[in-house]
């Protein structure tokens, strides 16, 4: 049996055909997914460069979610503060009000006083997000890596906001139960150094952590996108350009395919005028 044998032309079709296959299927295959790079041999250059860029977009949003979590970690202090200091507020004109009262109203208002500076110590330890607490006594720190290349942390200290920690003594102790003008100047001078000194003080030095990872966080994000859009553009086809090369392999396609009928029957009409295979 002797082997099939094809002359030039119809060879050349032939290629052409193929050709035009693999130009549609690959055109199809990216207008399918919207990527121009999806494996090594698409573009080895690309392919690695846009896994080296995507692994580190994944790090930097792992850094901003432990961000994030600082963040929130920082803002439940913030707002401990500020219930904080309403307390201590509320202390301080409960011992204002003893200046008035009456011999039978001041165990009331000492009463009233040292339940309300417990309350202190509850709010303290109630304070927490993640474990962490930074109103308790001792205060716990936040401490958050927000480099992912430099490595470089916040430390975020909290203020110990239980009674104790404020300087505020008891009524019926400390204060000797509001018994003179003396004790009851006393106690309100501990409660507004509470309030000046310690309080607005942690308040302050937590909005400043705040903003900072607030910063670190907004730069995080930023970041990232930008980094992706460095990935897209390694990697995304562009579809109005996929979409003519689709247009144009199919046209080809049919070029081709009329081609090989003009070479076969070109073929034909040889071996006849030759009189080959009559």
């Amino acid at each position: 049996m002797s082997d099939l044998t094809v002359n030039a032309a119809t060879r050349t079709a032939l290629l052409a055909l193929q050709n035009a296959a693999d130009a549609r299927l690959d055109a199809a295959r990216r207008l399918e997914s919207g990527k121009r790079v999806e494996r090594v041999g698409d573009d080895p250059a690309a392919f690695f460069q846009a896994r080296a860029l995507s692994n580190r977009i994944a790090d930097i949003d792992e850094t901003g979610r432990r961000i994030g979590q600082a963040l929130s970690a920082v803002e439940t202090g913030l707002v401990g503060i500020e219930a904080a200091e309403e307390l201590v507020q509320q202390l301080r004109g409960l011992a204002l009000s003893a200046q008035d009262a009456s011999a039978d109203r001041l165990p009331t208002i000492t009463q009233q006083f040292d339940i309300l500076r417990n309350q202190l110590d509850a709010l303290a330890a109630d304070v927490s997000y993640g474990g962490v607490s930074l109103l308790d006594d001792p205060a716990g720190t936040v401490s958050v890596e927000v480099g992912d290349i430099s490595g470089a942390t916040a430390d975020i200290t909290g203020q110990a906001a239980s009674a104790s920690a404020l300087g505020i003594g008891t009524a019926a102790g400390t204060y000797n139960g509001f018994a003179s003008s003396a004790d009851i100047a006393a106690a309100v001078s501990a409660i507004d150094g509470a309030v000046n000194a310690v309080l607005r003080g942690a308040a302050s030095r937590l909005g400043s952590g705040v903003a900072l990872l607030n910063i670190r966080e907004t730069f995080s994000s930023d970041l990232s996108a930008t980094l992706q859009g460095g990935v897209d553009d390694l990697v995304l086809a562009d579809l109005d350009e996929e979409a003519a090369r689709l247009v144009s392999a199919r046209t080809r396609d049919q070029l081709g395919t009329f081609s090989l009928g003009v070479a076969a029957e070109s073929e034909t009409a040889i071996q006849q005028l030759l009189g080959i295979g009559s």
